[in-house]
This record gives structure tokens, sequence and C-alpha cells, in this order.
């Protein structure tokens, strides 16, 4: 796997330059903040296998072909990252590698489905992005983009095409601390000198290809084993009052009909992860995009994701996603 190229678009933007493109390699998108829909369509697919030897399917992603570069600040793409963070591939096919990203369906439908699950489905390759979810895109096929609201996000080209068993469509992430982590390294890195290091950045974005795989592995186990609709249940319950002062495990337990014990030991059978850390896991992510999005204060931000003072959720946010919510802030914002 080599990266043929990486962006980072900080945001401000309303709008993509390009509607649509056509890459030659896999092409991610990893939204950072903001929302945008998304279309995948077309290419070698509908008669054979995606061009450059991406994998099958019923749909795919595309991946634009040209040089590793950089849109951090200082020198030639620097800061000014190009407002809408694409470019025209400069030694791969001639292809525009545009940024799209933010994709997102909403918190508490899908993820209530399954919380995290890689959409395999013809519906998968279209919807909406945001924070916690990735595009995919296999090579030679069509991807169009839309803002939904300005939209900050990453996008990664990639080549060995053949070798990359990756799933085209959109992947939901369950481990949005590691997400939010490594996806704050990288913007981090375009204000450093050592982000001109192709490894460093190269390592980083092996990370978010082990988050992928991990939810490839974690969907195909699921569709081995007898699926717990009670543990959806559960699920959704806390996507949607996780964030509530008045939150409560036994009370989603005894909403389930089960004692706390049974939860915990049957919501980790389902999802991988105890109750505690999914409902942790869905405060954090209302609290990256509060601080990304918002101007509010860290106590305001900690009442609202449920955390009942600023220290409280500084030192939970800082342990699970390696960073302060000061520097995530900093580091996400234009």
């Amino acid at each position: 796997m080599e990266v043929k190229a990486y962006y980072y678009n900080a945001g401000g933007m309303t709008q993509f330059r390009y509607p649509e493109d056509t890459y030659a390699g896999w092409a991610i998108l990893v939204p950072q903040s903001g929302r945008f829909s998304f279309a995948i369509h077309g290419g070698a697919q509908a008669d054979e296998s995606p061009a450059a030897g991406g994998t099958g399917g019923t749909g795919g992603t595309a991946a634009e072909g040209a040089g590793f570069e950089r849109t951090g600040d200082g020198g030639a793409g620097t800061r000014g990252e190009r407002p809408d963070a694409e470019r025209t591939g400069a030694g791969g096919a001639g292809a525009r590698a545009e940024r799209a990203d933010a994709e997102r369906t909403g918190a508490s439908g899908t993820r209530a489905d399954k919380a995290s699950v890689v959409e395999t489905t013809a519906a998968a390759y279209s919807g909406e992005a945001a924070f916690g979810e990735l595009v995919l895109c296999p090579p030679g096929y069509v991807l169009k983009r839309s803002m939904l609201e300005p939209t900050a996000f990453h996008f990664i080209e990639l080549s060995g095409a053949g070798e990359l068993a990756l799933p085209p469509g959109k992947v939901r992430i369950r481990d949005v601390q590691r997400l939010g982590s490594t996806c704050a390294y990288l913007a981090r890195l375009r204000v450093e000198p050592s982000y001109d290091d192709q490894e460093e950045v190269a390592h980083l974005i092996r990370d978010l290809l082990f988050l992928v795989r991990r939810e490839q592995a974690s969907a195909a186990a699921s569709r081995r084993e007898t699926t717990e609709p009670l543990m959806h249940h559960a699920a959704a319950l806390m996507e949607r009052g996780a964030c509530e002062p008045d939150f409560s495990l036994q009370r989603i337990a005894g909403q389930c009909g089960l004692r706390a014990s049974q939860l915990s030991t049957r919501f980790h059978a389902a999802y991988g992860m105890s109750p505690i850390r999914f409902a942790t896991s869905v405060r954090l992510a209302k609290a990256a995009k509060l601080l990304v999005e918002t101007d509010l204060t860290l106590d305001d931000v900690a009442e609202r994701c449920g955390y009942q003072n600023a220290f409280y959720f500084s030192r939970v946010f800082s342990k699970q996603m390696k960073i302060s919510p000061s520097l995530f802030r900093r580091a996400n914002r234009v």
C-alpha cells in the first residue's frame, strides 16, 4: 500500500469545487466536521472488476492519482490548502484529487441498527456522511459529492488497489476516540515541519485502515452470529440518552427488562465493548462536534455531553482521544 495523495481541508468552504470525479486508485474521504452527501456509481464494476484491481461488489468509490502532497501551512500548498482541498493529479492519469468528506446518517439512526456497520447494500453507495464515518470509493468509479454544510475533511488516495480488500461505500467506525485522535494528529501535522515526512502521515493513514478492517471483521462476525434485537434497542436508547444529565445504565437495563450485569454481558457479546464504553463514545463524538463547530466553553460542552464539570470532561476526553479538548479544538478549526 502506498499513499499517493493526502489532503486536509480545515473547513470554511460551502461546496466542493468539482461535484463529481473519477480516481485511479482507492479514494477515502474522512469527515472531521460538517456533513455532505455522496453517491458512488458506474465504473468498470458494472461489467467487470474495478479498474486498477479494485475489489468487486455492487457499487464503488473512486480514487484519484498523483503525488503525495501537503496542504499545510508554509510553502507552496500551505495553509490556504486549495479552497476545497482538491487538485489536478500531477502524475496519475490526470485525475483530479478532490477531497470530500464528512458523512453522517445520524448517530441515533443507523448506529442504533448496529453500532458499527460496514454497509454493503446498494444503499451504502449513496447517502450522507459526517464525523465517525468514512467513504471509500474503488478505482475507476464515479464519486459524486455535495456539501450540506461547511465541511472539514481528510482526503486520501491509495495505490496498490489490488492488494486492498476494502469495503466500498460507507463505513461507520465504533472507536470514535481513536478515530478522532488519528484525525487530530493528521490535522496537527499540517502545521508542523514534520508534515513533509511521508512516513509519519502514512503511519496515521494505516491506522485509519486498521479501524476500517476492524469494522469489517466485526460485521463479518455479526453476520455469523444470531443478532440480538434487544441489544440493538439498548444501543439506540444509549444513543439518545447518553448525554442526558440523568443517564444511567441501570435505567437502560430496566427499560430492556434486564439487570445491569445482564445488560453488560449481553451488550459486550453483541458489540464487542461494554455499555459504559459505548456511552462514552457517544458522548465524546458529540463533544468533538461541539468543540469544532461551536464556540461553547468547556463547561458548556461538558454539560451538553452529560459530564458534571469541565475538569472531569477534560480528563475523560484527554485519556480517550490522546489530546486535550482545547488542543483538539485548535487543531481542527480554521
